[in-house]
């Protein structure tokens, strides 16, 4: 079942205080995540026995996490330039109220306000949740490598019992071979 995506209002710029600013710190509260990376996350295992069915899904998939990546960028952006936009404000806001404020004075005044907190809470939060969706992306490619891989390791028979017991049997007598060498060379030494 594929996830509801849903988009949260970053929110709109507060008016600047009147007299004072407010220093109270607001909480922020993360909006709802764009999708259950949970559940993307479990596609990633493979069932090699079922490989025609996770080779017929895997372009969905990628479509999937490509499209939630992309939202998540798009607000990650948003609330980039929400924060750009808060910290003008701000800044003209402390630049009103003294005439000889330097601009290292405004530009910690702007640090210490609570809209720029909360500006700046509300971009680090999809900054973060773009990166993990960026790295959940990686891992489908690389499924769908993992995927072309094992479909040619069943091309080739690998995967048969026939195979699989003339590799098991091949390594067995390698490492019996080299046994009886190094039981050989102590007895030389010995």
């Amino acid at each position: 079942m594929r996830p509801a995506i849903k988009k949260p209002s970053i929110g709109t710029p507060q008016a600047p205080a009147a007299d004072k600013p407010d220093t109270k710190a607001k909480t922020f509260v993360a909006p709802a995540p764009l999708a259950n990376i949970g559940e993307l996350r479990s596609y990633l295992m493979i069932d090699k026995d079922a490989l025609d069915d996770m080779l017929q899904e895997q372009p969905d998939l990628m479509f999937r996490v490509s499209e939630v990546l992309e939202q998540a960028v798009s607000l990650r952006d948003q609330a980039k330039e929400y924060l750009a936009v808060t910290d003008a404000e701000c800044a003209t806001h402390y630049r009103g109220k003294e005439e000889k404020a330097t601009e290292s004075k405004i530009r910690d005044a702007v640090q210490l306000d609570s809209r720029h907190a909360v500006a700046f809470e509300t971009y680090m939060h999809w900054k973060k949740e773009t990166g993990v969706l960026g790295a959940l992306k990686d891992a489908f490619e690389q499924r769908g490598h993992r995927l072309r891989d094992l479909g040619n390791l069943y091309v080739s028979g690998y995967f048969s019992t026939s195979a699989h017991k003339q590799a098991t049997g091949a390594v067995q007598d390698r490492r019996a071979e080299e046994g009886r060498a190094a039981m050989a060379a102590k007895r030389r030494t010995g």
